[in-house]
């Protein structure tokens, strides 16, 4: 069904995940530029996980155009941004829902 599917797709996204992980190790140039920016794709993509995401944008230089890469750079930084500011927003209607 749907939910074993998505439940798949996770853990192949995951192990795809730590075999980029273990192929850095040894990498080195632009070969682990290409592996950061398939990283950099998966945690933002598959994995909804920003933070990495841009960790990995910042290592992708050989990779990609530098235009790309300071275009997928400032998207990540808009989009940890603006979850900051909801959080910051949510945490504040959260305290005055509980009287603080």
């Amino acid at each position: 069904g749907v939910v074993a599917d998505w439940r798949s797709s996770w853990r192949d996204t995951r192990a795809a995940v730590a075999h980029l992980h273990q192929a850095l190790a040894s990498a080195r140039g632009a070969q682990a530029a290409s592996l950061h920016l398939a990283l950099t794709k998966l945690y933002e993509h598959a994995l909804k996980q920003p933070e990495q995401a841009l960790h990995h944008a910042r290592l992708t230089a050989s990779a990609e155009p530098a235009e790309d890469q300071r275009h997928r750079i400032s998207r990540l930084e808009r989009k940890l941004a603006r979850s900051s500011r909801e959080n910051v927003l949510a945490d504040g209607a959260a305290a005055l829902r509980a009287g603080l």
